[in-house]
């Protein structure tokens, strides 16, 4: 592999290449070369794969309406599009010039179908994260501020800034990343200035963020952020995908650093730290450690970035780990697939073929695009599974295939507080082989897939086999009748569910247990077209999973909720 020189790239890196350098690191640089627009190839019979549209090249986000079923993709230049699936077709409906964020990287939809950017300014060298509410009033999308920080400085190579955002199922907080300043905890100058500065009180968290809050400002103050209760958790290096699975926990992609460790998945809880910098993929670190020499670290390849910059070091001042601080470990994998992992001799070895696990992912994968089978649309084994794309394409060196699709089924461990999963390959091929180019993010509509990538640039439409129990929430059904997910959820002991007709019909609103038991009868009448609100208490009733039915005129759709006391 060749070394990148040092001065190639920097700061001053522009357009698509400094976003995909601040967003994705690592991946190796000598995979530039030799990229090319691929069509992906499903990895079973039962999965169909289709180029639905074009896009452009800068896109970053694909996101569904849950209140419509509609679908939207985000650009990094702020142009929010949506796309008529029966063209198909797209239309701009906001630009930057209507939000004001010229450089966007997060994009979430609430169950009202009100839009939540996540963006950045940056100038010279400092950034200030913004948080933008765009809700429809009168046909028209209204934007304003909801959260943005207070300047805080850069470094001269590494920053990932604010970029993923989620609504909690209550729909009363948002959920945003605020990425680490550094690759591993090395010190980080700004142009010269702040010698010896690392993280900051506002870099490496997950922020939790009142859904009404308006203009409001975070302050770089551990103490503001904690006494406000805007700090929910720590130690994340990169957490680029935010998503809630159907039970409301959250979970969180992470990719790590220059070094082979594992990137991960998280299940992210208040108050946890997970371990940046100290501790990548359950791996300590180094350079925490005296007498650190890179030279004899095999878990460092001498391709890599931060490497070429003289970023890995023997280093004296690596300040020590928070005492008293427990740190999160990422959820274990058992395999098959995406579960390479670098021996401390230098041999590669596959954790499942060896027995073993591994936390979560091969190094260099870069996960994205985390999507949870929320609706039960799906059949069979991806009946409320999950879904990531491989971004990276440095997973190659330890001969993990990458740019690909896994089929994630998570399980959860109650009595030991934790989850594993199992990561199986189901479609390969997407573009990738370099740094501004791969799957980037994907959204769940129906038994359909919708991958977006950029620098390729597609959309692709993923097809799985559909849950017989479940109606397909796509544009053909909404134009008779949509059903929201109810909120908040989950809940104890009440909860509203939202609906909306477009024609006259007999409606009838029901709820069953987890086994397919009647509970109760909510609606079970004639009602015109419209938006439609109940109540559900649940007071009285066992804790658990139940599903609220929606009919009208003979057809059926189904949603599942959580029920905790």
């Amino acid at each position: 592999m060749t070394q990148i020189p040092k001065r190639q790239l920097t700061k001053n890196t522009s357009g698509m290449a400094f976003l995909i350098l601040t967003v994705f690191f690592p991946i190796f640089f000598s995979e530039i070369a030799g990229a090319q627009t691929n069509t992906p190839t499903p990895l079973r019979p039962d999965i169909q794969v289709r180029r639905l549209l074009a896009v452009e090249n800068d896109c970053i986000r694909i996101e569904k309406d849950p209140s419509s079923g509609d679908l939207y993709y985000l650009r990094i230049s702020g142009g929010i599009f949506q796309i008529d699936l029966s063209g198909p077709t797209k239309q701009l409906v906001s630009s930057a010039a209507d939000h004001g964020i010229s450089s966007t990287a997060g994009f979430a939809i609430a169950a009202d179908g009100t839009f939540y950017l996540v963006g950045n300014v940056t100038q010279n060298t400092s950034n200030i994260g913004i948080i933008k509410r765009g809700k429809l009033e009168n046909g028209m999308r209204a934007w304003s501020t909801v959260a943005q920080t207070e300047p805080y400085p850069l470094n001269i190579q590494f920053n990932h800034n604010f970029n993923a955002i989620a609504v909690s199922p209550d729909g009363e907080h948002l959920f945003v990343n605020s990425g680490a300043r550094t690759d591993h905890g090395e010190a980080q100058h700004d142009n010269g200035d702040l010698a010896g500065l690392r993280e900051l009180p506002i870099t490496a968290i997950i922020l939790r963020i009142p859904i009404a809050a308006e203009n409001l400002t975070l302050e770089n103050d551990e103490d503001f952020l904690v006494q406000n209760g805007y700090l929910f958790a720590r130690g994340v290096r990169n957490h680029f995908d935010l998503a809630f699975a159907a039970n409301g926990d959250l979970f969180g992609t992470e990719n790590s650093g220059d070094r082979d460790d594992s990137e991960e998945i998280n299940w992210i809880r208040d108050g946890h730290h997970y371990g940046f910098p100290w501790r990548m993929g359950t791996n300590d670190t180094p350079q925490q450690f005296p007498g650190y020499d890179p030279e004899n670290d095999p878990l460092l390849s001498p391709s890599s970035f931060a490497y070429g910059l003289g970023f890995f070091h023997d280093d004296p001042t690596y300040p020590p780990a928070p005492a008293g601080v427990e740190f999160t470990d990422p959820i274990v994998s058992t395999g098959p697939d995406a579960d390479k992992f670098r021996q401390p001799d230098g041999a590669i070895t596959d954790a499942s073929d060896a027995g073993e696990t591994i936390a979560t992912f091969t190094a260099h994968r870069v996960p994205l695009g985390l999507v949870f089978d929320t609706e039960d649309a799906l059949a069979d084994e991806f009946t409320g599974g999950a879904f990531v794309l491989c971004f990276g394409a440095g997973s190659s060196a330890l001969g993990d295939p990458s740019n690909d699709l896994l089929h994630l089924q998570f399980t959860k461990i109650v009595e030991e507080d934790r989850y594993e999963l199992t990561a199986t390959r189901i479609v390969e091929g997407f573009s990738g082989g370099r740094f501004d180019r791969g799957p980037v993010d994907a959204t769940l509509v129906g038994n359909k897939l919708y991958v977006i990538e950029t620098g390729a640039p597609n959309i692709w439409e993923i097809t799985f086999p559909a849950n017989p129990t479940s109606v397909n929430v796509g544009p053909a059904n909404l134009q008779q009748f949509a059903l929201s997910q109810n909120y908040p959820n989950p809940f104890n002991p009440a909860t509203t569910i939202d609906y909306q007709l477009s024609q006259t019909g007999h409606v009838r609103v029901t709820i069953f247990n987890v086994a397919g038991q009647w509970v109760e009868t909510l609606v079970d009448e004639t009602r015109p077209p419209g938006n439609y609100s109940i109540t559900w208490d649940a007071a009285g009733k066992s804790s658990g999973t139940y599903f609220y039915q929606l009919q009208i005129n003979g057809k059926i759709m189904n949603r599942r909720m959580l029920f905790l006391k």
